[in-house]
């Protein structure tokens, strides 16, 4: 372990504590550092955790972080652990009013922080701030916007229980609500979907609508290892059963099954699936339309801009 305790001045605003997970993204990792030390925002905390890698992540952070003139914690794991332990072993040192998470393949727009604390401090009645970003998709250097798929606010149960529509990187909590709700289940694929469930049990949400937040996309992501997020699925529709909206979550991510079949490298296994679970909707209809194409090697996907790395 690191340890900077360098301070600025006396700072009268809310301590926000800044949790960074790095794991093999070498490639990403000063990038992602680099937008988390520049925020305008003063009075921050780092905790720094790296999950057992093999590449230079750790080399890399422990530099930077030791270099910059905020208080800083560097921890580097003897083996692999889950998502779920780091973020809880980080909470554990966290002193902060109010928490923020950064993935090593993430940055921030650098008034992230600041615009998200203004909001919250007038608006407190709130258990959980999440924001719109983009995706940048690291294979292709493309980036894009990234679809609001729900931006409305208050007491949001039923809408998070029907999917998860919150991007942790764009999120800002209250330590206060973790204090209250628990750590994150480390039984849990789905960590962070698991922890929306339980704050919108008891609290209203918020959504923040400036898009501060940039969420790094590549073929080694957790997310697109179609096997872990269905055992993950299949943990939240068995723990949260008790609700009806558990019903339409799995209707849902059925439908993400076809669309992502549709996308990857043309297969039988893709088709079948397509045709297990095919109906006379307009999704359905274009992602089989898709793949379809796919198999004669044709794309129907649109160029985006480049992604700046």
């Amino acid at each position: 372990m690191q340890e900077n305790n360098k301070t600025d001045i006396l700072d009268s605003s809310p301590l926000v504590s800044i949790l960074c997970l790095s794991m093999n993204h070498e490639r990403f990792i000063e990038k992602s550092i680099h937008s988390a030390l520049a925020q305008t925002y003063s009075n921050l905390e780092f905790i720094y955790l790296d999950n057992f890698s093999s590449d230079t992540s750790y080399e890399k952070a422990s530099a930077m972080f030791k270099a910059c003139d905020r208080p800083a914690s560097v921890y580097r794991r003897e083996k692999n652990f889950g998502i779920s332990a780091n973020l809880n072993f980080m909470l554990g040192y966290a002193k902060g009013k109010y928490i923020s998470t950064l993935s090593a393949d993430d940055w921030w727009d650098i008034t992230n922080i600041e615009e998200k604390v203004a909001f919250y401090e007038k608006n407190p009645q709130y258990g959980l701030l999440h924001g719109g970003g983009y995706i940048c998709y690291y294979d292709t250097g493309e980036i894009v916007r990234e679809p609001v798929l729900n931006s409305k606010s208050g007491w949001m149960l039923k809408e998070v229980l029907k999917r998860n529509f919150i991007n942790t990187n764009g999120v800002l909590l209250r330590k206060d609500v973790l204090n209250e709700v628990g750590l994150f289940d480390e039984q849990s694929n789905l960590e962070d979907w698991d922890m929306w469930i339980r704050i919108a049990e008891i609290y209203p949400i918020v959504f923040f609508e400036k898009p501060l937040a940039y969420y790094g996309k590549q073929s080694a992501n957790v997310s697109a290892n179609r096997a872990y997020m269905k055992e993950g699925y299949e943990y939240i529709f068995k723990k949260y059963r008790h609700y009806k909206e558990v019903d339409a979550a799995r209707d849902y991510y059925k439908m993400v099954d076809v669309y992502e079949a549709a996308m990857l490298q043309p297969s039988l296994d893709g088709m079948r699936l397509l045709s297990k679970h095919f109906r006379f909707s307009a999704v359905h209809i274009k992602q089989m339309g898709k793949i379809m194409l796919a198999f004669f090697g044709i794309s129907v996907d649109k160029k985006k801009r480049a992604c700046k790395k």
